[in-house]
């Protein structure tokens, strides 16, 4: 343990191992609650530098490497993946306060953990992130590159609230901006081109993909490609391109294995998942689902959670277990905030339901998945909606309000190839709707 004195203290907060360090120094409550949690194991070398480190930050005399950093933090975010957001949320908290107080020394670390916290929540808890940009929003941050850090995460957590019109605005500014950083250009990037996708953008969200794996690459950023493979998979997926999506989904799998990312290993995982499930291997795909759950909720992830019961419902509904199917999705409801995907959930309960006879009941739930998509301005999930309610209006006779549903579906289809110029894209949505077109 390499230790320093009062005198060195500033400069130690403008080291990236100082990040890591504010952490466990923004509450030394902290430190107690790592060594006394029963369920908490540390190596002994870790408890070691734990304790010796706790002695030396409690006179002020404080200074931690990376590597001694991870070697505590890492099995504390294994264990307890809730904890370590409260830890996190808490040096949050006390570097912005300090930056807030005129330190500007605690401004790296503040944006270091902010970052880290960001990315966390991004993934598992939207909701928590929108807090965070609020709470966060009045801390004046001087260098460039961690405002324009703190730009993006207010973007990123607009269009994952459903705003997505508005985030992208806020990338668009962003990118507009002299000089930003490259490697928050192309986060701002891969996220641009992931929302673009949901609105139907499909040759921008392409093109800006690409980009992303390529820019990625170049700077050697293993994590970045990760993510940027990983997105450019489940866009198509949603194209309906299955065996460019398992390619995709497969190589940012190896990506995120290879650096230890367990967090984002588990959502390329049920990109697997998916693409065998529409291919017809449902024993695989459930094994995959099954794992990404247990994952979910070893994260106290409860929305990625809620997703993985309701890709393992669609497999039970497959597999002819309509009542299994509808205790998940249900159970997913129960878990879930975001309305971009209670949208998908409803859908596939609304067809367990049918499939049980429950014609009225899967009504409502179709409804709701059109009130869900219209809330997230998913305008590309729409037609699904419609033709599912047309379908339940035919088996109840209703053949008026069936075509009235379809030409609804028809009309969105339209407005969304209309936007796209590439023939191969054009092809491709005409095809995922294929049923439509026959049915209207």
């Amino acid at each position: 343990m390499s230790m320093q004195t009062a005198a060195d203290h500033e400069h130690c907060h403008s080291e990236p191992s100082a990040v890591v360090a504010a952490l466990l120094f923004a509450d030394l409550r902290a430190l107690q609650e790592v060594r006394c949690a029963e369920h908490q194991e540390l190596d002994e070398p870790a408890m070691e530098l734990l304790s010796a480190w706790s002695d030396g930050a409690s006179s002020g005399l404080w200074r931690m490497s990376q590597s001694e950093a991870d070697a505590i933090l890492r099995p504390f975010e294994d264990a307890d993946a809730g904890g370590y957001c409260e830890l996190l949320q808490r040096a949050v908290s006390h570097t912005g306060r300090r930056v807030q107080e005129g330190e500007s020394d605690w401004e790296t670390p503040f944006i270091r953990v902010l970052d880290r916290l960001a990315t966390r929540l991004s993934v598992d808890n939207p909701t928590a992130l929108a807090r965070l940009i609020a709470d966060t929003q009045s801390v004046p941050l001087v260098t460039a590159s961690h405002a324009h850090l703190w730009r993006f995460f207010e973007g990123l957590s607009l269009a994952l609230q459903g705003r997505i019109d508005e985030g992208l605005g806020k990338f668009e500014s962003l990118l507009s901006t002299s000089g930003p950083d490259e490697q928050v250009m192309m986060r701002v990037l891969s996220a641009q081109a992931h929302f673009l996708g949901e609105m139907g953008r499909y040759e921008a969200a392409l093109t800006g993909f690409r980009r992303c794996v390529e820019l990625w690459r170049r700077c050697g950023d293993r994590r970045g490609e990760a993510k940027a493979l990983m997105n450019w998979g489940y866009f198509s997926y949603n194209l309906r391109s299955l065996l460019e999506a398992r390619g995709l989904f497969q190589e940012a799998l190896a990506c995120f294995e290879e650096i230890g990312d367990t967090q984002q290993s588990a959502s390329a995982q049920n990109g697997v998942g998916l693409v065998c499930r529409d291919e017809g291997r449902w024993a695989e795909a459930a094994a995959h689902f099954e794992a990404v759950a247990d994952q979910r909720l070893r994260d106290r992830a409860m929305d990625s959670y809620a997703r993985a019961l309701n890709n393992l419902g669609e497999v039970q509904l497959f597999q002819g277990r309509s009542a299994d199917a509808v205790r998940a999705f249900e159970q997913s409801l129960t878990a879930l905030v975001s309305p971009a995907d209670r949208m998908d959930v409803h859908i596939n309960l609304g067809l367990a339901l049918q499939s049980g006879g429950n014609i009225n009941a899967a009504l409502a739930a179709y409804t709701n998945a059109i009130g869900d998509a219209t809330t997230a301005q998913r305008w590309t999930a729409l037609p699904d909606a419609h033709y599912r309610r047309a379908i339940a209006y035919w088996e109840l006779g209703e053949t008026h309000q069936a075509r009235s549903e379809l030409e609804v579906a028809a009309r969105q289809i339209e407005q969304d190839r209309g936007r796209i110029d590439d023939q191969g894209l054009k092809l491709n949505v005409a095809g995922r709707w294929q049923q439509i077109y026959e049915a209207t």
